[in-house]
């Protein structure tokens, strides 16, 4: 299954317009926000430092919640790690929900995505779901939701939203 950029080509799939942004866009923590793999160079080590932090991805993450949009963390990492990363960063964003796995479920699984919905309280076609790992995308993918699988070009992922 090809997950990049079916919230742009499918728009009728999950109902709404390939113009309009989302409701919500919801973003993995290790691994988006702080990248890692080939594409970063950095180690899970690293992430303890603010530069470990995608300044691109945060600025999107701004731009975003200043046109009104909503944002989520959906991670696999625990609550209490991934809130003292956020306090790294420099005037960061507003989460609207943070979903980790305490709940139960993790990523891939759609039963974590089915419980991220009734959290943020969103029909699936309201919501796009940033992830790097393909398989946390068809995950969000088999409950309706949009998804884009990150793979480092932030100026794709801009674009696929509805920012240029």
């Amino acid at each position: 299954m090809q997950c990049q950029l079916s919230w742009r080509l499918k728009p009728e799939r999950i109902g709404v317009s390939s113009t309009k942004l989302p409701r919500w866009v919801v973003f993995d923590f290790l691994g988006v926000i702080v990248p890692l793999g080939a594409y970063s160079g950095l180690s899970y080590l690293g992430v303890h430092t603010k530069q470990a932090v995608d300044v691109g991805m945060v600025g999107l993450m701004r731009d975003l919640q200043s046109q009104g949009v909503l944002l989520a963390v959906a991670s696999n990492s625990g609550k209490g790690w991934i809130e003292s990363v956020w306090k790294k960063i420099d005037n960061p964003p507003k989460l609207d929900r943070l979903i980790t796995p305490e709940m139960g479920a993790t990523k891939p699984n759609p039963e974590y995505f089915s419980y991220l919905l009734s959290e943020i309280r969103a029909k699936p076609a309201e919501v796009i779901f940033v992830d790097d790992r393909q398989a946390n995308c068809e995950g969000a993918s088999q409950v309706g939701m949009g998804v884009f699988w990150y793979q480092g070009d932030i100026k794709k992922l801009r674009k696929t939203i509805g920012f240029n």
